[in-house]
């Protein structure tokens, strides 16, 4: 009789149990759906984070030069003073690391560069013989990119001077050997040397291109100091007049001794949009007038488009800023780069002796 009972019961409340699961409310999958387009959503957003920071710093870094021309040294750290950089000085002497920070106030190519400090140093640190590396950062002109330069060298003196009614702090390291650039640029910049040596012929930009462009004439002619698919920077003999032409035209020969590469045009005619010039002396860099002989023009600049000789019509057609526009130049630049890496592990042949496009004496304009 129990065992019936026992039975009975089970078997109701099994029934029970069975009654409410089928009136219960449904699992939530439509919430389910939610989170996960939610943990999607982050996912994606950390991904698209990561790769923002990488172009980010990809930019501001785009690999070091080393620049060793005591002309092109005493060119930047002259623009550096008239541009006011910012600097970071660190001295080692032997029992810690100082660092100060200031402006570029003085500079004597060959002989020293003078640094204001922003504040007074303690009386424990030693500023005569000791080594040091200076960091400097500056805009070369409101429409140019900030640049970035450091080297090492050794401090020689600390001077306080009397400004008004406060003082300063001055400090003299010596005049570098050598600099190093960082490239903040989205595009790679290559220094074309020996036998890929660039002669640029700079003439005023045509409204209309006429029928052989390449007899159009040319303003002056100047080598090219570093190249990339953006911009280029440019040494002329003599002091040339202020470029106040919004465009001007850059006729340039891609040379191709030892590079694996085919380009379908050798001969560029870009145009090019000044940015800054400055004027140098001879090969120590001193500022010179304009009426020395023996003062140059560096010219730096972007490219704002090209002439590009139509294969259909045979006339000339101008072409905007764009990738098919530079497509033969970054072809040449990616070779070049290519060739100087094989160069370096050994593996082609050295070119000619590197053109020293800074002579003591420059060329006639």
């Amino acid at each position: 009789m129990s065992i019936v009972f026992a039975a009975t019961r089970s078997t109701e409340e099994f029934a029970k149990v069975k009654a409410g699961l089928q009136g219960s409310e449904p699992l939530p999958y439509d919430y389910l759906g939610w989170f996960l387009l939610g943990v999607l959503v982050v996912v994606l957003a950390s991904i698209a984070v990561s790769v923002v920071r990488r172009r980010r710093i990809g930019a501001m870094f785009r690999g070091w030069t080393s620049i060793g021309d005591p002309s092109r040294i005493a060119a930047i750290l002259k623009r550096s003073v008239a541009r006011q950089a910012n600097c970071t000085l660190e001295i080692f002497d032997h029992q810690h690391t100082s660092v100060y920070r200031g402006q570029v106030f003085e500079a004597r190519p060959g002989l020293h560069l003078i640094l204001e400090l922003s504040r007074l140093p303690g009386p424990d640190v030693d500023f005569e013989g000791f080594p040091c590396q200076m960091h400097l950062i500056f805009r070369p002109s409101p429409k140019e990119a900030m640049e970035h330069y450091q080297f090492s060298s050794h401090t020689l003196a600390l001077h306080f001077e009397r400004e008004k009614s406060w003082r300063v702090a001055r400090v003299a390291v010596a005049w570098p050997k050598n600099l190093i650039s960082a490239q903040r640029r989205d595009f790679l910049r290559l220094e074309p040397l020996g036998e890929h040596a660039m002669v640029a012929a700079l003439a005023p930009a045509p409204a209309e291109p006429p029928e052989n462009l390449d007899e159009w004439p040319a303003l002056a002619e100047g080598a090219i100091m570093d190249l990339s698919i953006g911009g280029v920077q440019m040494v002329f003999a003599g002091a040339l007049e202020p470029l106040e032409a919004p465009n001007y035209l850059l006729t340039v020969d891609l040379p191709l001794a030892g590079l694996e590469v085919e380009i379908k045009h050798t001969r560029l005619h870009l145009f090019f949009q000044p940015l800054s010039r400055d004027l140098i002396g001879p090969a120590a860099g001193v500022p010179a007038s304009p009426a020395d002989h023996n003062v140059r023009t560096i010219v730096r600049g972007s490219f704002t488009g090209r002439y590009w000789l139509h294969p259909d019509s045979g006339h000339w057609v101008y072409q905007p800023f764009g990738p098919e526009t530079f497509q033969d130049l970054a072809h040449w630049i990616h070779a070049y780069q290519r060739f100087l890496l094989k160069k370096e592990k050994g593996l082609t042949a050295a070119p000619e002796d590197r053109v020293n496009i800074y002579p003591s004496t420059p060329p006639k304009a």
